[in-house]
């Protein structure tokens, strides 16, 4: 099994448990590295803005258009970076996980497409990077 269709699977493989708060921390990496690796398949990288309550930063995310589960890394304008995932659960009801990156999740992040969050979240505008721009 190549290593994109271990990634594909463990995307695959996520769904809403109760058991998922306590495992978030192990599978944040392998999630992540799935995020970068789709994005850089990807023809272009969009890099956006989200405002939720007092957080605000830019982020990036794999397939925009489903909304039953949703996987974002976010670039905070604390200068921090999370993951964010949101899963529906049995009753259709979204369950939200956020987990703060350590230094090593971080690294699993090209420098370019740090710089890119930075700088979208600096400027206050979304940005889309023709692939290639960042790796």
């Amino acid at each position: 099994m190549t290593e994109r269709e271990q990634l594909d699977e463990v995307w695959e493989t996520v769904y809403y448990t109760d058991e998922l708060k306590k495992t978030i921390r192990d599978i944040a990496p392998a999630l992540i590295e799935f995020l970068i690796v789709s994005l850089l398949e990807q023809g272009d990288i969009e890099v956006g803005l989200f405002h939720k309550g007092k957080d605000a930063g830019s982020c990036i995310a794999y397939d925009i258009y489903n909304m039953d589960k949703v996987l974002e890394v976010r670039y905070k304008q604390d200068t921090s970076f999370e993951m964010y995932l949101a899963l529906e659960d049995d009753e259709g009801d979204m369950q939200y996980f956020y987990h703060t990156l350590t230094d090593k999740e971080i690294k699993i992040i090209p420098e370019g497409l740090q710089m890119l969050m930075r700088k979208a979240w600096n400027d206050g505008e979304e940005l889309v990077y023709s692939k290639g721009t960042v790796e």
